[in-house]
């Protein structure tokens, strides 16, 4: 259940962000946690430009794991971890090594979106005929070093933070 405080607070804010009126409306509607990830999902790159909601609300208001099932991840450290099951990944504060690459039952590869001090590694988990693109978006001041190999290239597109 989402508090109604934060719910407000959030709706204030969103508005002081420029947030649009129809996902205003969807942040008003919000009745679960899940409700408000898909919302966050779902303007991912406007909020990661705007930082709202700001880290230490989402440290707040979720708890690590119940953000995990949705591929967002806080204040982790990896160690080789793969990542290609999803359509996209967040990192908010986050370390060490990930590995990624093509999910051929998907027919997938992952975006990866780092914010908020990530200090990460993405690696390729295995060989590939021709070299992969995997896209990585970086928001703010982090330290995000892509493979460029035959296996994958990681093609880095810094974004600005307000």
């Amino acid at each position: 259940m989402i508090s109604p405080d934060w719910k407000r607070s959030l709706r204030r804010r969103a508005g002081q962000h420029g947030m649009c009126e129809d996902k205003r409306h969807a942040l008003e509607q919000m009745r679960s946690t899940s409700d408000a990830v898909a919302l966050y999902l779902g303007s991912l790159e406007w909020a990661l430009g705007e930082n709202y909601p700001e880290l230490d609300e989402l440290r707040k208001n979720f708890g690590p794991r119940e953000l995990e099932i949705y591929g967002i991840y806080i204040d982790r450290v990896f160690n080789g971890e793969r990542f290609y099951g999803k359509q996209r990944y967040i990192f908010h504060n986050c370390k060490g090594t990930i590995r990624t690459g093509l999910n051929s039952e998907l027919e997938i590869i992952p975006m990866l979106f780092f914010a908020n001090g990530c200090e990460m590694s993405v690696r390729s988990f295995e060989h590939y005929p021709i070299p992969i693109n995997v896209p990585l978006y970086v928001y703010g001041d982090c330290a995000i070093d892509g493979e460029v190999s035959n296996d994958i290239v990681c093609q880095t597109c810094k974004r600005t933070v307000r």
